[in-house]
């Protein structure tokens, strides 16, 4: 029987040798992640390395979209996350930093005032990040103005809803390279803040309205409504 026992506690070390753990959702939504963001525009042009989640996204949404409905926050907090873990994994700026403060990348100004409202909309999406054939996206947004001779980036709004594959519209020159894999279109923010606000759109649609029905990273959700 001892040997047995011995035989049994053998190969189960043996086993768990080989065993590769895959970390569950949950585990994954708690890994720190740093960014490396340069100061130009709002700084003295040093670089600062922010942890993303609790003190570079509120921030950001505070600059980005600050006044958009609770739903189009939650979207903006995914698609400022995607974008910045994009520009860490494929596209850093140089060697030394990720992302600059400015319309050329995402407006980070520390000076802002950030509410509970913009941290919470961060924690409520957590750890979601826009994927397409299990690839982070470049999720390309824009204000989506119409004022000519000042800001008229609504021409460079995809409308992607229901569109899946090669048959979605990327974002355009000079915002993004339609050539670009990872590029699956561009949100609007005036846009986004309509869908919630007039629509009374959920975040994950307001997602897919932009970037195509078959984006992947999306929770559970409810069903579209008709």
């Amino acid at each position: 029987m001892k040997k047995i026992v011995a035989l049994i506690m053998v190969s189960f070390v043996v086993v768990s040798m080989f065993l590769v753990i895959t970390p569950t959702f949950a585990e994954t939504r708690s890994i720190s992640i740093s960014i490396r963001v340069k100061t130009a525009t709002y700084g003295d042009g040093t670089i600062k390395t922010l942890d993303l989640e609790s003190e570079y996204l509120p921030v950001v949404i505070a600059c980005e979209n600050p006044d958009a409905p609770y739903e189009s926050m939650k979207a903006q907090a995914v698609v400022s996350r995607t974008f910045a873990l994009y520009k860490i994994n494929y596209e850093p700026r140089s060697n030394e930093f990720d992302v600059y403060d400015d319309e050329r990348d995402q407006v980070y100004n520390p000076t802002v005032t950030v509410t509970d409202q913009y941290k919470q909309s961060v924690k409520d999406t957590n750890g979601i990040v826009l994927r397409y054939a299990g690839e982070i996206i470049c999720a390309f947004f824009v204000s989506g103005r119409n004022i000519p001779g000042v800001d008229e980036t609504y021409k460079f709004v995809t409308d992607n809803e229901g569109k899946t594959g090669n048959d979605i519209d990327r974002a355009q020159k000079p915002i993004g390279d339609p050539a670009n894999p990872h590029n699956r279109g561009c949100m609007g923010q005036i846009q986004a803040n309509e869908l919630a606000f007039k629509k009374d759109y959920k975040f994950q649609w307001i997602l897919r309205y932009f970037y195509g029905a078959d984006i992947e990273g999306l929770p559970i959700e409810i069903p579209f409504k008709a």
